[in-house]
């Protein structure tokens, strides 16, 4: 029986509509059910997952409704999956006894990764600076690849933002604060964490980020020296001025001037700590100076 060209035309085109059809659903995200020793947290990852009281209200909500938003992840190549939008829920889930979690993979380069895991983080409520630093930081890096990368840095629609411009953009903050948030990177953990812990504010932290790993130490010796003494100074470092009072306070006494015999300065007078403060009251009145 000879073939009918009509039947055949249609067929072709039945099944050049089937394959873009079959195409395209297999470019569509779908959520999948994978199981949670099959999910790992983004490397380096700089927003902490804390068990703390909201973590137990997630850990609730979960046990008694699921997971609702999908996390997203990426293949990665040793197996398994690598987490860049849900770490929590992850850890939620897996607090209250979860095996599976929905999950839609995404085929992701690591920069794209990086940008994709700080915007979808920055959108919390609480944040602390170490995270908001170490998010920006990252988030940075990753736009100045993109942008060596020609096919990434058209022009054609506009001019292009520097990257410390689009991370600020897309932040809400200025450039100028994205660049101060970064320097809090520069300092030693023990007081990053005091910086979080609100102990030490923003702007002396910034000024503090300035100086070398050494001094930053022989800074955190000076406090602890001061608070071992039943001495707060955490109370009142809250702006640039107050780590010069701290420090000219500091000088002051370990000189022995108006001591009164308070251990505290004898303690003082046998540490190196006399000329690391000088060098700082020096180098925060030029700060101030400029």
């Amino acid at each position: 029986m000879p073939i009918d060209n009509g039947n055949l035309a249609l067929k072709g085109l039945d099944d050049l509509f089937s394959t873009e059809e079959n195409r395209q659903e297999e470019q569509r995200e779908q959520v999948q059910q994978i199981p949670i020793e099959e999910l790992f947290p983004f490397k380096e990852h700089p927003f902490k997952v804390l068990d703390d009281e909201a973590m137990q209200r997630t850990v609730e909500s979960v046990a008694q409704y699921g997971v609702l938003a999908p996390l997203i992840a990426r293949p990665r190549p040793e197996g398994g999956h690598e987490i860049i939008s849900g770490n929590r829920r992850q850890h939620a889930a897996e607090l209250a006894g979860l095996e599976t979690l929905p999950v839609i993979v995404r085929e992701m380069t690591d920069d794209a990764a990086v940008i994709l895991m700080v915007d979808s983080n920055l959108q919390r409520e609480n944040i602390l600076p170490s995270e908001r630093a170490f998010a920006y930081k990252m988030k940075l890096e990753a736009l100045k690849n993109q942008g060596a990368r020609s096919d990434l840095t058209s022009g054609q629609i506009g001019p292009k933002l520097r990257s410390d411009e689009q991370v600020a953009l897309d932040a809400g903050e200025s450039r100028k604060q994205v660049q101060r948030f970064i320097r809090l990177t520069n300092l030693i953990s023990e007081l990053l964490d005091l910086v979080d812990e609100k102990k030490i504010s923003f702007n002396p932290a910034v000024e503090l980020s300035y100086l070398d790993e050494a001094q930053q130490r022989d800074f955190l010796q000076a406090i602890n020296f001061h608070k071992s003494m039943h001495y707060n100074p955490f109370a009142y470092i809250h702006e640039e001025k107050d780590i010069l009072k701290l420090v000219t306070t500091l000088m002051a006494n370990t000189k022995g001037e108006g001591t009164g015999g308070d251990p505290f300065w004898e303690k003082a007078k046998n540490c190196s700590i006399y000329f690391f403060l000088y060098t700082l009251n020096l180098y925060l009145v030029k700060c101030r100076q400029h």
